[in-house]
């Protein structure tokens, strides 16, 4: 029977690579960190055993530079920190609602292979790898809004995913000239900037800063949106 701690350690393994500048490893850490979650979820559907129900602390990791000065998009901030995944040790009691259940451990782990697929892109690459990047982004958003922690008060976890998600997809989808989509989802992502959410207000100052000028691109003049 397939442990959590197996899954979060593939994914551990996979921001040890793209830390160290491997992405082809971290790539197929986390493919098998998805597989083994996938047939995790399927033991638990004929499974009356509850003790795997565990709650995580999640914690971003920044990439090797070797992979930031290739995922550069031409006009916009990318959001470039992996998520780490560790069980959370802590009582019941501590815990509160500032932790995630396992059960948002597909956003996690999607975001992650999303990330590093954009760390590895390089602008000479075609426009579809830059939209297999989008469908992986989508994806990671999907499983995020099927997530129990989006209707928590506290969601540090979720805000952090979106605010990457967000971000990036809409710098992707500047670069390739879907400027309404990215007009949609920088309007999306200054709403949860407004918030000022824990996952907001967590965030690095330099990261933060990034994100802002994001947003202020929906107060710039559009005219290469199309109607």
């Amino acid at each position: 029977m397939i442990q959590i701690e197996e899954i979060l350690d593939r994914n551990n393994e996979g921001i040890e690579h793209i830390s160290e500048g491997r992405s082809s490893a971290a790539k197929g850490a986390f493919r098998s960190a998805i597989e083994k979650l996938q047939a995790f979820y399927r033991e638990q559907k004929h499974s009356k055993d509850t003790s795997q129900s565990r709650f995580i602390i999640v914690e971003p990791r920044e990439i090797s530079p070797s992979l930031k000065k290739d995922s550069q998009s031409k006009t916009h901030y990318i959001y470039q920190n992996a998520l780490l995944a560790l069980i959370d040790r802590s009582t019941p009691e501590e815990q509160g609602s500032k932790h995630q259940d396992c059960a948002g451990l597909t956003a996690i782990l999607v975001f992650n292979l999303s990330i590093v697929y954009h760390c590895s892109i390089e602008h000479s690459e075609s426009r579809s790898a830059y939209e297999k990047i989008i469908r992986l982004y989508k994806k990671a958003w999907d499983a995020l809004q099927k997530d129990s922690c989006k209707r928590t008060k506290d969601r540090p976890y979720h805000d952090t995913i979106a605010l990457g998600i967000l971000n990036n997809m809409g710098a992707l989808f500047h670069d390739v000239a879907k400027y309404r989509q990215a007009q949609h989802c920088f309007k999306a992502l200054k709403s949860i900037v407004s918030s000022k959410s824990a996952g907001v207000l967590a965030l690095n100052p330099d990261v933060r800063n990034g994100i802002i000028l994001n947003v202020l691109f929906l107060d710039e003049p559009t005219a290469a949106i199309a109607a």
